[in-house]
């Protein structure tokens, strides 16, 4: 049976076409910054768990910026903001003034709901910057859909095509793969989304509606659904993360795969036998 070389690199070459919209969504992001930084609108945000209120720049700044002003440790380990009430991205430009609440693993003045199902689904963001950091040269890869799975799965995923037909994957290259993964996430990769509108769309990806993309870092863009959560905030509040299965799937592609995989965040300290076992029943599913 093939087997996949242990030595995988840590990063693979982009296609142009995928390097080519990373680069394009980079641009727009340096550009909206700096026409808002231009405009120097202002807006008030009042965080009440540091009893702290500041002004910042509107759809410049963001709720890390925000909560930097007053404490580096509670902006590094915020999975997710509510303003108003309603969840945004960490890494999201604030748009309006309003009261800032920060979600954290463990936290029992909130609902965990919010911030797991962001966590669930930035594993899958990391799971598919792990098949085209593995494997995109080799096959032609191509991720089709990242999808916003719930933890009562048991596993996230990611689906994707190639030109070429994997080998059978052994419980070994799974471990290749979930290494791979480890050395992105300790990158302390951000994840930042990037909503383009119709216009922008179509003059710049040539794309026929509005669209919002996921970028982890500066390498790796991905669609995302409308229903999908806020995007959580950095890899550096990952743990363990695994992948777990791969099957072959009916699909548009000429070889159609989904691939699986669970994961932890530092919160959550497990004994190693504990987690084997998620491992184990992820296989299963």
């Amino acid at each position: 049976m093939q087997k996949i070389v242990k030595t995988v690199p840590l990063f693979s070459h982009q296609s142009p076409k995928s390097s080519e919209i990373v680069e394009k969504l980079k641009s727009i992001v340096v550009s909206k910054l700096a026409q808002a930084q231009k405009n120097k609108n202002r807006i008030n945000i009042e965080i009440p768990c540091l009893n702290q209120r500041v002004n910042l720049i509107k759809d410049y700044d963001s709720s890390c910026n925000a909560v930097n002003h007053f404490s580096e440790f509670l902006s590094n380990n915020a999975g997710l903001a509510l303003l108003n009430d309603h969840p945004i991205s960490m890494n999201k430009p604030l748009i309006t003034s309003g009261v800032l609440q920060l979600l954290q693993f463990k936290d029992s003045r909130h609902d965990p709901t919010l911030i797991n199902q962001s966590f669930w689904h930035a594993c899958s963001l990391v799971l598919a910057a792990t098949l085209e950091t593995s494997f995109k040269e080799s096959f032609n890869l191509r991720i089709t859909h990242v999808p916003a799975c719930s933890i009562e799965q048991g596993s996230f995923y990611a689906e994707f095509t190639t030109t070429e037909p994997l080998p059978i994957l052994s419980i070994y290259d799974m471990e290749s793969l979930s290494l791979v993964a480890q050395k992105l996430i300790s990158l302390k990769l951000r994840f930042l989304p990037v909503s383009l509108d119709d216009i922008e769309a179509k003059t710049v990806l040539n794309l026929a509606e509005p669209i919002t993309y996921a970028m982890i870092g500066d390498k790796f863009a991905y669609k995302i659904p409308d229903n999908s959560p806020e995007l959580f905030a950095n890899t550096s509040l990952f743990s363990r993360f695994s992948v777990t299965k791969l099957i072959e799937i009916e699909g548009a592609g000429k070889y159609n795969y989904r691939i699986f995989g669970v994961a932890l965040p530092n919160a959550f300290v497990t004994h190693e036998s504990t987690f084997e076992k998620l491992v184990h029943s992820s296989r299963q599913l």
